[in-house]
């Protein structure tokens, strides 16, 4: 198969996931617009597997047609809109949608229903803005009717979600080979041209992650662009300060870092994978293996904090592992943590700490609860608090029901750890360090 696009971070949503049968994986997960038969548009939240698709509101799940049941896609090329026509046999309404993720979204349809059954799937361009006359809703499947458009149809083969060419473009949007740069910090000798990009590895809120390659060693490393444009979210000063204290074992150092007219770069190390990866390749860690996590995690953060450091984005995937699997933190620093408008909250919600959702200052205690929120989340295989949507996620965190599945055997002291880092801090806003380092004793909890 193929990489999915879990945008919805379906795969760390158990309710949903515990649904999908043994053969079955995530494709895609992304919102849309589902338009009725009204002409209302209401927010919908679209799962692709290679066995089914999904259309949820919120926490329920409202439609679940097999992927065998389509028989083509009508597509707008005046607007957004796009139908999703199935066989007489489903009982319900053709999908009518809307997003401007409309070309990813119909790829992974077509390239997943290509991969299952061997055939191309057919398309339909109409110069429509409105596509209600080509659906065919519930009440008159019975009549056995079709409304398939009346134009040729196009037989789409699959194709790479992002091309060689749609990859190369987007790497020139980087920078070109004239791009002046300045060095901010590194090697003098060496310039930003002296980095060939590879490939994107994956694209941020405010930021690209690509693949590069020095020409002078032939060396592989990782390079993050940030455009000048989101330097509200930047703190720039802090992460070229981070070079003093980059010969810990345990964070990724910072190698160079580069500006141009209108953006930042920075190079550092390519690391083995990230814990994000590694928890979908385990599902959960066993007990060995958060003990090893969890003393990793204590001490480099405890390091930090001495050098009066906070990290402000601890996520599994800012957790890096290298090649003999120790934890190398990065992007320490990086945001100014506020949401003053969570509808342009920038980060991943399930790990926002309870203060900086109330718009408090980010404390150091608030590294130690983001620390229990990953703990949790590599013992149970998701996060404590979470919803697909986003001000719901939010909620949760502030209520702080904190409940541990009972079909998942966590050692006791793990759960009153948790307990303590999680719960007590979000009532108390407060945490004796020297006490957490005890509970993460070295052998056991």
């Amino acid at each position: 198969m193929f990489n999915n696009f879990d945008e919805l971070h379906i795969l760390r949503l158990p309710k949903i996931v515990n649904t999908f049968a043994k053969d079955e994986f995530l494709q895609l997960s992304m919102k849309v617009s589902k338009i009725n038969e009204y002409g209302n548009k209401h927010t919908r939240y679209f799962v692709l597997t290679n066995k089914k698709i999904l259309l949820l509101n919120k926490s329920t799940i409202r439609r679940k047609v097999l992927l065998s049941f389509i028989i083509g896609i009508t597509i707008s090329s005046k607007s957004f809109e796009f139908i999703l026509h199935f066989k007489n046999e489903y009982d319900d309404d053709d999908l009518r949608l809307q997003t401007e993720n409309r070309s990813r979204l119909i790829e992974f349809i077509v390239k997943t229903f290509a991969t299952e059954f061997h055939i191309p799937l057919a398309s339909y361009q109409v110069q429509d803005i409105n596509l209600k006359k080509y659906v065919v809703y519930k009440q008159d499947r019975h009549k056995h009717i079709s409304k398939l458009p009346n134009v040729k149809a196009n037989y789409l083969n699959y194709k790479p979600i992002l091309d060689e060419q749609e990859n190369f473009l987007k790497m020139q949007q980087i920078y070109s080979q004239d791009t002046e740069s300045k060095l901010l910090f590194g090697d003098f000798l060496l310039k930003l041209q002296d980095f060939e990009m590879k490939k994107i590895i994956c694209e941020g809120s405010i930021s690209q992650i690509v693949q590069v390659m020095n020409t002078k060693t032939h060396t592989y490393h990782i390079m993050k662009c940030i455009s000048k444009e989101d330097h509200n979210y930047l703190n720039l000063k802090e992460f070229i300060t981070f070079k003093k204290y980059t010969r810990h074992p345990f964070l990724i150092p910072l190698e160079y870092c580069f500006e141009t007219f209108d953006k930042y770069y920075f190079i550092m190390p390519q690391a083995k994978c990230d814990l994000y990866k590694k928890l979908e390749e385990l599902k959960k860690f066993d007990q060995k293996q958060l003990l090893f996590t969890a003393q990793e995690l204590v001490m480099v953060l405890g390091d930090l904090h001495n050098k009066q450091i906070i990290h402000g984005d601890l996520t599994l995937e800012n957790i890096l592992l290298d090649q003999n699997y120790h934890l190398a933190l990065c992007d320490f620093g990086y945001l100014r943590r506020t949401i003053k408008n969570k509808d342009q909250f920038y980060g991943i919600a399930e790990y926002t700490p309870p203060e900086t959702i109330l718009n408090k200052d980010y404390q150091y205690y608030s590294d130690y609860w983001q620390l229990g929120i990953i703990l949790y989340e590599i013992a149970y295989g998701h996060p404590p608090f979470i919803d697909y949507d986003q001000n719901l996620t939010f909620d949760y965190i502030l209520n702080c029901q904190l409940e541990f599945p009972i079909h998942i055997e966590v050692d006791y002291q793990l759960k009153d750890l948790l307990f303590k880092v999680i719960f007590l801090l979000q009532i108390l806003a407060i945490i004796k360090i020297t006490n957490l380092k005890n509970w993460i004793s070295y052998g056991n909890f």
